[in-house]
């Protein structure tokens, strides 16, 4: 313990043991973030409670909660969720985006230029282990609701995901030591005072091998929201922030497995005090049905245990490596330095921030979500309005005078309706209903424009092609239009994940001694195992920002259409003709090629092998083939692979290249078989079929177009 415990707001741990300080550090942190956060959270809580379709809300100052509006039991309540729409859309885009990340060496040393040649292919490794593609959706969510996510990348040590056996070494002598310790001495022996071959150790007497059993690892990344996590408002970013703090509630069981019985119950005692638990809990009960009050949950609380995580930033003479402390209730049940460094041995904060909108002078981001929730609100109230009158007035009526004798009229088909008419009295008479002020039906109408622009989306963000716009010049103008809505949202979410690359792959660099492996494509011969020793250089990671490339699938379409006029690509190469199908995007004609590309895969492991290959199938995409051929040709197998090998695999792509040029030169019509392979169905890839009585406008002959340069290939949108 230290000797002296520093206190007073803010007031910095005298060192790791200083666990009073520490507390103290924590509570002050809640206290601080307690008022400046309220309007924030407020805001983040209608999004989210929007989103789930409940809307007809309003919030209690004084109790700091959302509660159904007190309103008369008939009066409509509709819910047309334009907001979660546009939700949806922002959150597709951001998740279809390819980031543009480039990796280069930090100098021209040697290391650095190995280290940047392996970079992207170990964060494609790292990706794949943490399951970025299933994280992006939920990380896409919060930004777009609340403005703001924080990923939290780590690398778990323990052995849960399972452990790595390492063999121990012996020298000529007889010293016996770990491959870590060998490597750390340069492969001398100190013992014998230079270096010496270092051959596997012998086993032990009862038969089983020398070494030791070590955690495999894991990498992995949390995504937390806003509700939980608190830092310096005042700082520019996040880095610049003197903490970070985590704030959640675990079940006991969880504490108990981590912690023990009594940390657990400890902590089951202390009172829950922060206002942000309330946000939190609220979302997992949040429901569009029913009269529930949002943001005071107190069900299953006496199960629930508060846990703290504290980052302090390094200082110079108490924590030169910073302070990593976690709190159970008000138990300081582990404090160490930081753990992961980069390449020059400094810690870093293994958090990554990420939002929406920049607002200058805060460390948080503002969405978009904030203004069209306003708009939803004042939706919601106009179509109340439209549905109350259609309720009240939209029904026609029946003028039935005094004294004609007609006791009831039920509107039935085929009734018969007897009055009095001797008695002087006119006939009963129908007046039709109201049908309303169309104004407020434009007014609507207007609303879902406003939320569409306040949003940054457009319907060629949304994937649509305008009606009457084919050219393909006035479909890029307007994929620009719908970039620049949308191009800050994507600059940031680009940075965000540079970031997350960044950070990974240092995280790589120091705890990834197992290999793992990767796979360029199908088949053995794709495979390639790295390790941390392979990224010991120095890799610069940047992120090209404002692309002019299409982001819209309608933009991309239209690129693709210039492309071919122009004679930039040709259809009929076959790997350019992927790249083209790839650029469209139109999945559907992949899978059969991915199909296709497996076999091809297969065949490259046998020619590796020596075995015999059968020649091409007619039914074969030959595309396919021949790209996946073509790569094996790039790599050292082959290069290192027997002549005859070689000679074995060119000949087999020559056949392929000769079934396409045969399909070529045949004259196509709809159901023919295109160069590709496969049936010619008026796609890209085949031609274009006839459609009985189109007309010229209707039908788009992508056979001809392709043929010829100075033809249009297409108008999106068209079908």
């Amino acid at each position: 313990m230290a000797t002296e415990t520093r206190k007073g707001t803010f007031a910095y741990p005298s060192d790791l043991d200083d666990h009073e300080a520490i507390r103290q550090y924590a509570g002050d942190v809640i206290g601080a973030n307690r008022y400046f956060r309220h309007e924030i959270e407020r805001a983040a809580l209608r999004n989210v409670l929007y989103f789930l379709g409940v809307q007809w809300i309003k919030y209690d100052p004084e109790l700091r909660i959302w509660r159904p509006l007190g309103l008369k039991k008939a009066t409509p309540r509709p819910v047309t969720n334009k907001l979660a729409s546009l939700i949806n859309t922002t959150v597709s885009s951001l998740v279809s985006y390819r980031v543009p990340i480039t990796y280069g060496p930090a100098s021209f040393d040697d290391d650095d230029v190995a280290a940047a040649n392996v970079a992207d292919r170990i964060n494609d490794i790292i990706e794949k282990e943490v399951k970025v593609r299933s994280l992006k959706p939920t990380v896409a969510r919060w930004i777009a609701l609340t403005g703001n996510a924080f990923l939290i990348n780590n690398y778990d040590t323990s052995t849960d995901s399972g452990t790595v056996f390492i063999q121990f070494e012996q020298d000529p002598a007889g010293h016996v030591k770990s491959p870590l310790e060998i490597e750390e001495a340069g492969g001398v022996c100190e013992e014998c005072g230079g270096p010496v071959p270092w051959a596997p150790a012998p086993p032990k007497e009862d038969g089983t091998p020398q070494g030791i059993e070590l955690p495999r690892g894991r990498f992995y990344t949390e995504i937390k929201p806003l509700f939980s996590c608190y830092f310096d408002q005042e700082a520019p970013t996040l880095n610049e922030s003197s903490y970070f703090l985590v704030s959640e509630l675990k079940g006991r069981d969880f504490i108990e497995r981590l912690y023990g019985a009594e940390v657990a119950q400890k902590a089951a005692e202390a009172p829950h005090s922060e206002p942000y638990t309330n946000y939190v809990e609220t979302l997992a009960y949040s429901t569009a049905i029913g009269g529930r009050i949002w943001g005071q949950v107190t069900n299953q609380r006496q199960q629930r245990v508060r846990v703290r995580r504290l980052w302090l930033h390094p200082h110079p003479v108490y924590a030169p490596k910073g302070i990593y402390a976690v709190l159970v209730g008000d138990q300081v049940v582990e404090a160490k330095e930081w753990s992961y460094h980069n390449e020059k041995g400094e810690p870093f904060l293994n958090v990554v921030h990420m939002g929406f909108d920049p607002v200058p002078g805060r460390l948080l981001y503002k969405t978009r979500c904030d203004d069209v929730a306003v708009k939803q609100e004042q939706r919601n109230r106009i179509e109340a309005i439209v549905e109350l009158h259609s309720i009240r007035m939209a029904n026609s009526v029946w003028l039935v005078p005094g004294g004609s004798g007609i006791q009831r009229i039920t509107g039935e088909q085929g009734q018969f309706i007897t009055y009095n008419a001797m008695a002087g009295v006119p006939a009963p008479t129908r007046v039709p209903g109201d049908p309303g002020n169309p104004y407020l039906m434009n007014w609507m109408l207007q609303m879902d424009q406003e939320m569409d622009m306040l949003m940054g989306l457009s319907e060629v963000a949304r994937g649509e092609a305008p009606r009457g716009v084919s050219a393909y010049a006035a479909l890029q103008l307007l994929d620009e239009r719908a970039q620049a809505g949308q191009s800050n949202l994507l600059d940031n979410w680009s940075l965000g994940w540079m970031e997350w690359s960044k950070q990974m792959l240092n995280i790589w660099r120091e705890y990834a001694d197992e290999e793992r492996v990767s796979s360029a494509g199908a088949g053995r011969w794709a495979m390639e195992k790295f390790s941390s020793a392979q990224l010991e250089g120095g890799v610069d990671i940047s992120v090209e920002l404002g692309q002019n490339k299409p982001r819209t699938q309608v933009g991309r379409r239209a690129v693709a259409d210039q492309a071919i006029r122009l004679g930039l690509a040709n259809p009929f190469v076959p790997y350019e003709r992927i790249r083209l199908l790839e650029l469209i995007g139109i999945p559907e004609l992949m899978e059969d090629f991915k199909i296709d590309q497996q076999r091809a895969a297969e065949e490259n492991d046998q020619f590796l092998a020596g075995a015999l290959v059968p020649p091409p199938y007619p039914w074969d995409n030959h595309d396919a083939h021949i790209l996946s051929h073509r790569r094996l040709t790039y790599s050292d197998a082959f290069r290192d692979s027997p002549p005859e090998m070689q000679m074995a695999l060119i000949e087999h792509m020559n056949l392929h290249w000769m079934v396409l040029s045969e399909n070529a030169a045949k004259p196509r019509k709809t159901g023919s078989v295109a160069p590709g392979g496969g049936e010619n169905k008026g796609t890209a890839e085949g031609g274009g079929g006839t459609s009985e009585g189109a007309t010229d406008e209707e039908q788009i002959d992508l056979e001809g177009q392709m043929a010829s340069p100075d033809t249009n290939v297409g108008r999106p949108g068209e079908r």
